[in-house]
């Protein structure tokens, strides 16, 4: 009891004097969803919607922390009033206290969930800002972060199914309510947290030449795409359908011709541009080759009419699609050119080649070549082919340049097939927190973190800075053993208290190892039930994570 009473009083001593919530309004950088959509300007670049979210979040921050005491109470308040027993005053302070463990916790996710700067996507569920609780790419909202991360995912399913656009405050579901009534928040903070994201469209070819903006996705970012096109007329040799590198004359004189007389990005108003892992509406099929693909072309699958008429023109059309893909994620181990719903073309002399070189970023190397080529059948008129395939190359680099040429001959001036949109296909050899480089996320990587909290990332240790901020610190452990580590069970992400990494946070197994360990120093593993890097295992740290985080489990 004394023990008890001592905590709840240093708790209401660190968290000052006792008053009302301080009230929520639209001041500052808030971009709150119950604000409304108008927040918001229009027509922002994905960019600076990011660079808000994270200002939007670090004002919350700063409010969550300034308000600890007034919020604890009226939390506690609540709780005891929605409570099904009559509380005590030791029920009181071990509330209270628990409480203030768990908002003390979400403090410190929504900092690790700001800076690794990975927000919904609003692509077309809202014609206005909205919140979108988890969007089409498992990406989840600040609120829905926070309770997965605490092991709500069944609570978080039941917010989408039924409502994925709902603002905490008009929210009717139980599992919600619950979370919010534990989770040391109040409901207008938890409303606060929740931000409106204003509609994301993919970046188009003319909006990279006008504004030069940023596709992000996954891990990988586009930057610096152009387009150029050109039509001409050439010959083609009597034997390039049966040997395709014959057709490389006529892809010589298109690149000469894309130098003399070209047009560039702004011409296709009505292409899509660049599509991360979301193919357009009409039926083209998307890969399944290697981890993740860029999409690139038009709305309508073809860029015949941007490369100009053939009747006036020539018969033959070039584009040049070039831009910048880097990985934060590791090293880009295979890249693939891929059209797996290709153009059919008609005739004898007809051809379709679409051909794509590698080269660092750094150095302008070339790394490789990728080719995808289709002719009409000689011999027979009529004839249809389809472009249709995949060629990966191999590399080992973290920045390629990519600049891809598409080649369209016709069998005379008056043809003109149309060049096919195309995928890129990307795979990266090295997983996010896997220090060893062995292929997995565990405990060994973890254990990164508990040996060396607090130090500067240099060297060695620079792979541990996972929010840039210069050092090793608890976001960037949290960021590890929440969203990265993985557990036996084949999931990802686990908690304070799983100290075998199983997914779950029991008495039987996690905390026999704690007492086991409790009051040990010089400990600096989290097998060991060192949950917080402070080379210790102890009661108020380690102890109290383990017991806040009893019943927790990353089953799906």
């Amino acid at each position: 009891m004394y023990h008890t009473l001592t905590l709840s009083i240093l708790l209401f001593v660190s968290f000052g004097a006792i008053g009302m919530p301080t009230q929520v309004d639209a001041a500052g950088s808030l971009r709150s969803a119950f604000l409304g959509p108008t927040v918001w300007e229009d027509g922002l670049p994905r960019t600076e919607v990011n660079q808000q979210l994270r200002d939007h979040f670090a004002e919350v921050v700063e409010r969550l922390e300034a308000q600890n005491a007034s919020s604890l109470l009226t939390a506690l308040l609540r709780a005891e009033a929605t409570s099904s027993k009559e509380w005590t005053k030791f029920d009181r302070a071990a509330a209270l206290l628990a409480l203030a463990h768990n908002r003390q916790k979400q403090i410190v996710r929504l900092k690790a969930y700001a800076d690794r700067g990975l927000f919904p996507l609003n692509e077309g569920q809202s014609t206005t800002a909205a919140p979108i609780f988890v969007d089409r790419h498992h990406t989840h909202c600040a609120v829905g972060y926070l309770m997965h991360v605490d092991g709500r995912d069944a609570e978080v399913a039941e917010v989408v199914q039924r409502n994925n656009l709902v603002k905490v405050m008009d929210a009717k579901m139980a599992g919600l309510a619950n979370w919010v009534r534990t989770s040391g928040l109040t409901l207008e903070e938890a409303a606060m947290i929740q931000p409106g994201y204003p509609l994301d469209l993919n970046a188009t070819f003319e909006d990279f030449f006008n504004t030069t903006p940023t596709v992000e996705r996954n891990g990988l970012t586009v930057t610096s795409a152009t387009l150029r096109g050109s039509r001409f007329h050439a010959t083609p040799a009597n034997n390039f359908q049966t040997n395709p590198n014959a057709i490389n004359d006529i892809l010589e004189q298109g690149k000469a011709a894309l130098e003399i007389n070209n047009v560039v990005g702004t011409a296709i108003r009505s292409n899509v541009g660049f599509l991360f892992d979301d193919p357009p509406s009409y039926a083209l099929l998307p890969p399944d080759n290697l981890d993740d693909w860029l999409y690139i072309g038009s709305n309508d699958g073809f860029f015949g009419g941007f490369i100009g008429n053939a009747n006036s023109n020539g018969n033959v059309g070039i584009v040049e699609i070039e831009y910048e893909l880097s990985s934060s994620r590791g090293n880009f181990s295979q890249i693939a050119l891929t059209s797996s719903a290709g153009s059919e073309i008609d005739g004898e002399t007809s051809a379709l080649l679409v051909l794509s070189e590698f080269f660092d970023s750094e150095t302008s190397d070339l790394l490789g070549q990728a080719r995808l080529f289709v002719a009409g059948r000689p011999n027979v008129n009529g004839a249809s082919a389809s472009l249709s395939g995949s060629e990966a190359v191999q590399l080992n680099s973290d920045s390629v340049r990519i600049r891809t040429y598409g080649l369209v001959v016709g069998s005379n001036i008056s043809f003109e097939p149309p060049l096919h949109s195309f995928y890129h296909e990307f795979e990266t050899a090295t997983l996010v927190g896997d220090f060893d480089s062995d292929g997995n996320v565990n405990v060994d990587d973890l254990d990164r973190f508990n040996q060396n909290i607090g130090a500067e990332a240099t060297g060695t240790l620079t792979a541990l800075d996972l929010d840039g901020d210069g050092f090793v610190g608890a976001n960037d452990f949290e960021t590890h053993y929440s969203d990265l580590v993985m557990t036996s069970n084949g999931q990802v992400g686990t908690v304070q208290g799983d100290a075998n990494l199983d997914g779950r946070v029991d008495v039987l197994r996690d905390g026999f190892t704690l007492v086991s360990n409790l009051n040990g120093t010089s400990i600096t593993s989290w097998s060991q039930c060192d949950f917080n890097g402070d080379g210790a295992v102890n009661i108020f740290g380690d102890a109290f994570s383990l017991v806040a985080n009893l019943g927790f489990s990353n089953a799906p």
